[in-house]
C-alpha cells in the first residue's frame, strides 16, 4: 500500500466511524496542531488522538475530510490537501481547507501535522 492509499483509507476510517483506525498508527505516533489560538500542541499516542478527536468534537457536531491532493515530499512524507466540511452546534457549515503533512514508517502513521495551508507546511518542511 502506498503512502497515499493509507492516507486515503484512515480519511475514509474517520468519515465513516469518526473514529481512526488504531491498526494504521505506531504506537509513537504524534500528531501536532495548527495551533493559530494556543500555539501547536503534540498529542501522543493513539489516545492521544482520541483525545483530538473528542476535541473537535466539542466545537462541531459533524464533520467529513475530502481528499484534494497528494504530494511526495521526501521518502516516507506526503503532504495530503484535505477540505473538512464541519458543521457548528448552532447548524453554522463551513469547509475548512487544511495541509497535512503525514510521516510513515513501516506503513504505519508516525507523525501528522496540521498546517493552515500548502505554503506554511512546505516553509515547515526546510
Amino acid at each position: 500500500m502506498t503512502n497515499a492509499e493509507l492516507a486515503l483509507l484512515a480519511l475514509d476510517r474517520i468519515n465513516a466511524t469518526g473514529v481512526p483506525d488504531p491498526s494504521l498508527y505506531a504506537d509513537d505516533f504524534v500528531f501536532v496542531t495548527r495551533g493559530e489560538l494556543l500555539g501547536r500542541t503534540e498529542y501522543h499516542g493513539y489516545d492521544g488522538l482520541l483525545g483530538v478527536m473528542r476535541e473537535v468534537g466539542e466545537s462541531w457536531t459533524a464533520m467529513r475530510g475530502e481528499s484534494l491532493s497528494f504530494e511526495e515530499l521526501v521518502e516516507d512524507s506526503l503532504l495530503f490537501m484535505i477540505r473538512w466540511h464541519v458543521t457548528s452546534h448552532s447548524g453554522v457549515e463551513l469547509d475548512v481547507d487544511e495541509a497535512w503533512v503525514c510521516r510513515f514508517r513501516d506503513g504505519l502513521f508516525v507523525r501528522i501535522e496540521q498546517f493552515g495551508d500548502r505554503d506554511e507546511a512546505l516553509a515547515a518542511q526546510r
